[in-house]
C-alpha cells in the first residue's frame, strides 16, 4: 500500500486516475469498432474503472490542500488531474482506433 504525504501532490491518486482514463479510453474506442454486450460495457466502464478511478478521491484530495492552506498546490493538482485526464482519454482513444486499423488490416 502507498500512502499519500498530507501537504503535497498525491500522485499516486493522479496515476490511477490517468492510468484509468487511458484504459477506458483504448476500450471506448474498441466498442465503436465492435460494440460490446450492453452488461460488459457497464461492469467494465462505470463498475470496475469506476472503482478504480474515483472523482471522490480527486475532490477529497482538493479540500484537504485547501484546508492547510495549499491553494497554489491544490489548483495544479486539479489542473494535472484534468489535463492529464483528458490527454490519457485521448491516447486511450488513439490506441484503440489503431488497433482496431490494425486488426482489419490482417
Amino acid at each position: 500500500m502507498v500512502t499519500e504525504t498530507p501537504g503535497n501532490i498525491p500522485w499516486m491518486t493522479l496515476t490511477i486516475n490517468i492510468a484509468g482514463s487511458l484504459i477506458l479510453g483504448y476500450l471506448a474506442s474498441r466498442w465503436v469498432a465492435r460494440p460490446a454486450p450492453f452488461w460488459l460495457r457497464a461492469g467494465v466502464g462505470p463498475g470496475i474503472l469506476g472503482s478504480f478511478t474515483t472523482f471522490s478521491s480527486v475532490i477529497l484530495a482538493l479540500t484537504t490542500l485547501t484546508g492547510n492552506g495549499s491553494l497554489a498546490l491544490a489548483g495544479i493538482y486539479l489542473a494535472l488531474s484534468l489535463i492529464l485526464g483528458l490527454c490519457a482519454a485521448a491516447l486511450g482513444l488513439a490506441l484503440g482506433r489503431r488497433s482496431v486499423r490494425e486488426v482489419r488490416h490482417r
